[in-house]
């Protein structure tokens, strides 16, 4: 982990920076939708519409690597973001939150895609579990943090919406200063649904599966607190509930997908996550009870996504590594659109 550490930790710092305005952006825009009057129709159609543009950017920005770089990807993205969040506010109408949030999404995949072929570059299957979990830790602290920075003013004024585009905008500081040179790839290959399968059936088809358990807890989550009556900082505390869990059992889960086989522990976590979003559908239970809840699915759903990622990449060349992010990105955006088929999620 020292080793990853010490060549990463610029790429880490600006994701982490990133996360924070991302988590503050997803969950807000639940909360200001309820109080514009939005109907969770149209919110659902809002939330789905970031996956739309993770698809699209998908399909452009391995491209957009191999001819400019992975710094320079990652800082004209960045900048992008950061000029979307302040623009939310602007126009507080479904529709052009729909534009901007397709917007986000694409720019957001980029991000994913130079990160994560940043951070396989530098690993090997013996550490590639540990990398790609600290990778997640790292997303999931932003986030977590996002949650109570939601608590510092009213998400009816602008000031929720300058703050992550602040964050976002010193993300690249510590990339663009880094003496650490990036990995540099001479070829990208393309990669075909087909051929994705046929390295690795089990990841084509987990993440898949698992981009439907993210649509839902990240996208709606906010959406739904909002709906049923919860204050801001429970809402806040939900969400941030949600990363928690996963930012807690990330890297022992990584930790031991390396000494372990990866395909018992994706099946035996999603089984456990299955199991409790059961019982809670059943219980129905109160503010505590649905805290507990999201630590539990939240604490196997992120961890799940690092092993299918990491038991890909052990049966993919280097070059293909940042194709494979294809996949993910198109199960997300199928799974998205599932979520807006049935808004009251």
């Amino acid at each position: 982990m020292i080793s990853v550490l010490r060549t990463t930790w610029p790429l880490l710092l600006g994701i982490l920076l990133l996360m924070v305005g991302n988590g503050m952006q997803g969950t807000l825009l639940g909360i200001r939708g309820g109080i514009e009057g939005i109907p969770t129709f149209q919110m659902s159609i809002v939330m789905a519409s970031y996956y739309g543009g993770f698809l699209l950017g998908s399909l452009t920005v391995p491209d957009l690597i191999k001819n400019v770089g992975h710094v320079r990807v990652f800082a004209a993205l960045g900048s992008l973001i950061s000029a979307v969040l302040v623009l939310f506010a602007v126009e507080p109408h479904w529709i052009s939150w729909t534009v901007l949030r397709f917007l986000i999404g694409f720019c957001f995949c980029g991000v994913y895609v130079t990160a994560e072929s940043w951070l396989n570059a530098g690993s090997t299957n013996e550490n590639r579990g540990q990398a790609l979990s600290l990778y997640m830790i790292v997303q999931l602290l932003g986030i977590v943090i996002a949650q109570a920075l939601l608590n510092v003013s009213s998400p009816a004024g602008y000031l929720l919406f300058i703050i992550p585009s602040v964050l976002v905008s010193l993300a690249f500081t510590p990339i663009l200063l880094s003496a650490q040179p990036a990995p540099q790839f001479q070829t990208i290959k393309r990669m075909s649904f087909a051929k994705l399968y046929r390295a690795s059936p089990l990841g084509c088809v987990g993440i898949f599966l698992i981009g439907g358990v993210f649509s839902v807890l990240s996208g709606m989550s906010s959406v739904w607190g909002a709906q049923i009556g919860l204050s801001v900082a429970q809402i806040s505390l939900f969400v941030a509930a949600i990363y928690a869990g996963g930012l807690v059992l990330q890297y022992p889960i990584g930790w031991i997908s390396d000494r372990y086989d990866r395909r018992k522990l994706v099946l035996g976590m999603s089984a456990i996550g299955g199991l409790c979003g059961l019982i809670t559908v059943a219980a129905q239970p109160g503010t505590l009870g649905l805290v507990i809840a999201g630590a539990i699915m939240g604490g196997v759903a992120n961890p799940v996504y690092a092993l299918l990622l990491a038991y890909t990449n052990d049966y993919l060349d280097q070059s293909d590594m940042a194709s494979r992010r294809r996949a993910c990105c198109s199960s997300m955006a199928s799974a998205a659109w599932a979520v807006r088929s049935s808004p009251a999620g």
